[in-house]
């Protein structure tokens, strides 16, 4: 079983791997509010726990 110390490590990694990732977004006028690795991360999590359109 993984332990606390473990969890964090491989968050930490994916959220590493996912900073690489380059941000394609226009930056002019501030129009960015989130960083990608963020929006990545929650997107994933979302899919990963079963999140859909359908469900409000």
């Amino acid at each position: 079983m993984d332990t606390f110390s473990d969890k964090n490590q491989k968050i930490a990694l994916f959220q590493e791997l996912i900073s690489q990732i380059k941000d394609h977004r226009r930056t002019i006028k501030g129009n960015i509010r989130h960083p990608l690795a963020e929006i990545m991360f929650l997107t994933l999590s979302a899919v990963v726990s079963g999140a859909n359109t359908n469900t409000i």
